[in-house]
């Protein structure tokens, strides 16, 4: 999934947001001796998760020993006073295991990052007891089933979900609305099926990428005029469709045309049918992407509107007609794609090459 440098520059700022809030957080009044107690069920959490892996081929574990401090594991971050443990990063490790319920114990937990390993079966539900867990990043392991709603049951503090390319199945849970806080949800490349829960409207969304799943309805026009805060939507390559029966794409482009900062937004490969409607020249677009659809009829020339677009992709539907001359008028655009439509006009087989500029 193509993430442009805007949404990288927006995770980049949560990240910090979060580093911050983790360096700040875990101080208490309790008494030194809580404290002790806490770190030591912390490390027999800990253990016990690593007596769960089956292959640690990089070794990454290997201190994790009872004669070691907790705070110095590899991959493990205590608060400034090495009272609990608040971050876990095992990313990229090759680890081959299920996702040990002992994590659950890890009460004081902000960050969990385990992804790009080989964890395999569910996500285990006991890590709603994680209730400061502010980053949850599992994506490109071998996850299974269903996505538990209890979950979500208490994510309050919750801010960053990337299950991404793995093998969930199943609905997408309402409880996912449980997490006001909720700024990025990334669950593109699984098997996920239904429709885009209705309470996604309790969250604070800036990021939802939910591309390449079996997702189906309409347009989520209703939602996402409820989601102010867009910045980039991605609903690419599910079983969705557009309005009156797969014949309206203006509802749909009529509700976005209340945001005011929403850069991205890719529709691609669902099929979706209609004609593109004038309201699609929405100026803050930097990228639409609405290939490998069945949209007919000419480009209008609201088109020109997309003032700051630096990528525009409609190839591969049956669009007809003349390219419309405020086309030229895209002084931002750089990358065009109109291949396999019925246009008329020049570099119409291909890519248009705009000025300075070389299209693949």
């Amino acid at each position: 999934m193509a993430m442009g440098i805007a949404f990288l520059n927006l995770f980049l700022f949560l990240l910090i947001f979060l580093r911050h809030s983790v360096s700040v957080s875990g101080n208490t009044d309790s008494p030194y001796h809580h404290h002790h107690h806490s770190l030591v069920q912390d490390k027999a959490a800990l253990l016990a998760f690593k007596k769960s892996v089956l292959v640690d081929p990089k070794s990454m574990l290997a201190d994790w020993e009872d004669d070691v401090h907790v705070c110095n594991f590899t991959g493990v971050l205590c608060n400034h006073q090495h009272h609990r443990v608040i971050q876990i990063d095992l990313s990229s490790s090759g680890l081959v295991a299920k996702m040990s319920p002992f994590l659950s114990n890890l009460t004081a937990l902000r960050r969990l990052n385990l992804y790009e390993n080989q964890f395999f079966g569910t996500i285990p539900p006991e890590i709603s007891s994680l209730r400061h867990l502010q980053i949850l990043a599992l994506y490109s392991n071998n996850f299974t089933g269903p996505l538990s709603p209890s979950i979500f049951s208490n994510c309050s503090e919750l801010r960053v979900i990337d299950l991404s390319l793995n093998y969930i199945r199943g609905r997408i849970p309402v409880e996912i609305g449980n997490c006001p806080g909720l700024w990025a949800l990334n669950l593109y490349y699984n098997e996920l099926t239904g429709q885009l829960p209705a309470h996604l409207i309790n969250t604070t969304m800036y990021v939802l990428d939910v591309g390449y799943n079996h997702l189906s309805g309409e347009l989520p026009s209703d939602l996402v005029s409820k989601l102010p805060d867009l910045i980039y939507l991605y609903l690419p390559y599910n079983n969705m469709r557009s309005h009156g029966n797969n014949t309206d794409l203006g509802p749909f482009f009529a509700t976005l045309g209340n945001f005011t900062g929403l850069m991205e937004l890719d529709l691609s490969g669902m099929g979706l049918g209609g004609r593109l409607p004038g309201s699609i020249g929405h100026p803050n677009l930097t990228m639409l992407e609405m290939q490998d659809n069945h949209i007919f009829g000419p480009m209008p020339p609201e088109i020109g509107n997309l003032s700051n677009i630096i990528m525009l992709s409609l190839r591969s539907n049956f669009l007809n007609g003349e390219i419309p001359a405020s086309l030229g008028d895209l002084i931002a655009l750089q990358y065009l794609f109109l291949n396999n439509n019925l246009l008329s006009g020049d570099n119409t087989a291909g890519t248009i090459q705009m000025p300075e500029t070389l299209h693949a």
